[in-house]
């Protein structure tokens, strides 16, 4: 993007909101598509106009704060349809771009993460080498790209990278524990909070292999 605008003479900000927004129409396109799977073409429209194009907090983030984690919803809505694809052809390239698409989420921001379940779906049927396949898929594009800024400045990235946390106790649950003047519920409720979702996420890996497909129209 530096490079076009020092081409063009387009302003650097004018050229990244418009990739941002480039990026964004493409989550409307998906948002609606995968929608007319569960409600009628025009009452999906209305919820994707109202939901997200319309949305003052999306707005802002992509034309005023110029945050890319429009580009993780786009990963993640890419997963969803190739897994749904998956679902009704059994095409093992389907499920790999799958698992490509979560990889490259997760190596935007680590939140899509938790789709990796998702690909528990008809894991049966593939054989042990697309498997691996896949799974290098997930990890390699983060493992990657850690991996190199690791090796300059390892004490670094270990402490603003692997060791990144959030802080509790500013919104949320734990916010409003706060709040009510339960601090040390607050801390318990993130490390209940941790293994209960581990726990959900090994549970769904588990179950997702014996349930069975839905016709889908993407």
């Amino acid at each position: 993007m530096g490079r076009v605008s020092r081409a063009t003479g387009i302003d650097f900000v004018t050229v990244l909101r418009t990739v941002l927004i480039t990026v964004e129409l493409c989550v409307l396109l998906l948002a609606y598509a995968l929608t007319c799977r569960v409600v009628a073409p025009a009452h999906a429209l209305r919820l994707v106009l109202v939901m997200l194009a319309l949305n003052p907090v999306a707005i802002v983030l992509v034309c005023q704060h110029g945050n890319f984690d429009v580009f993780v919803a786009l990963c993640v809505l890419l997963a969803i349809v190739c897994a749904t694809r998956f679902a009704d052809s059994a095409d093992p390239v389907d499920w790999l771009c799958a698992s490509a698409c979560i990889g490259l989420g997760v190596f935007v921001k680590t939140v899509p993460l938790v789709l990796t379940p998702m690909l528990a779906f008809g894991f049966r049927r593939l054989r042990w080498t697309t498997r691996v396949l896949g799974a290098v898929l997930v990890v390699a594009p983060a493992a990657v790209g850690v991996g190199v800024i690791y090796v300059l400045g390892p004490a670094q990235v270990s402490a603003n990278v692997l060791h990144y946390r959030s802080y509790a106790g500013w919104f949320g649950i734990t916010g409003l524990l706060e709040l009510a003047g339960l601090p040390g519920a607050s801390r318990v409720y993130a490390r209940a909070f941790e293994a209960a979702f581990l726990i959900a996420l090994a549970a769904l890996a588990v179950a997702l292999p014996a349930s069975r497909a839905r016709p889908s129209r993407i």
